[in-house]
C-alpha cells in the first residue's frame, strides 16, 4: 500500500499546487493592479478596498 500511495500523492500534490497557484493569483493581480494605476490615481483607493475584502 505504501508504494501505491506514494505514487498518486506526489503527482496530485504537484498538479493541484502548480495549476491553481500559477494562473489564479498571477492573472487577477496583473490585470487589476496595472489597469487602475495606469488609468487614474482615483482608482487606487478603490483597489485597496477590493483587495482587503478578498
Amino acid at each position: 500500500m505504501g508504494s501505491c500511495m506514494s505514487l498518486p500523492e506526489p503527482l496530485f500534490d504537484h498538479q493541484t499546487i502548480m495549476i491553481p497557484v500559477e494562473p489564479e493569483p498571477v492573472r487577477p493581480a496583473s490585470i487589476r493592479v496595472p489597469r487602475p494605476e495606469s488609468t487614474d490615481d482615483d482608482q487606487t483607493p478603490e483597489l485597496t478596498t477590493c483587495e482587503t475584502g478578498d
